[in-house]
C-alpha cells in the first residue's frame, strides 16, 4: 500500500483482507490507520 501511494497512487482497492478478516471493521480500521500514516 505505501508503496502505491509512494507511486503516485491516487486511490487504492482494498478488498480482501477486509472481507477476509474475523474482525472486518477492525481491519478495515486498521488499513485506515495506516494510511493516516503515510500522510502527515
Amino acid at each position: 500500500m505505501a508503496q502505491a501511494f509512494a507511486n503516485g497512487a491516487d486511490y487504492i482497492v482494498v478488498g480482501r483482507p477486509i472481507r477476509d478478516a474475523a474482525d472486518p471493521r477492525a481491519a478495515a480500521e486498521a488499513i485506515q490507520g495506516t494510511i493516516a500514516t503515510l500522510f502527515p
